[in-house]
């Protein structure tokens, strides 16, 4: 994804919207993406289909943000409310990625 944004985007910057799914390894996804992120925003979901499937705790991804040394991102925990921030972002290059979980939920939004 990163290699593809800094092809097709040259020089430009970001803002994402994240969420990861709760005990996945995710250091190396946000290690990648801040080089290029201008702002995340960071959001929860919930889905419940043969089993739950939860998103990380916010604490916890705060700990890899700060050991990154990123302090440009936001907590938003209704993943609506998330959407419609960044959809009046300033930047026009947005992203919204981490877990398919969350994509699915962003893409119900955008069918309606």
């Amino acid at each position: 994804l990163v290699d593809t944004l800094k092809e097709v985007y040259p020089k430009k910057s970001f803002d994402f919207l994240l969420s990861f799914k709760k005990y996945k390894d995710y250091s190396d996804t946000l290690r990648f993406i801040i080089p290029i992120a201008d702002r995340i925003y960071f959001t929860k979901f919930k889905v419940v289909q043969d089993m739950e499937n939860e998103s990380e705790n916010f604490k916890e991804v705060e700990k890899d943000l700060n050991r990154l040394k990123f302090n440009n991102y936001k907590f938003i925990s209704d993943y609506k409310k998330a959407f419609k921030m960044l959809q009046t972002s300033k930047n026009s290059e947005v992203v919204v990625t981490g877990s398919l979980f969350l994509v699915s939920k962003i893409y119900e939004l955008l069918k309606y």
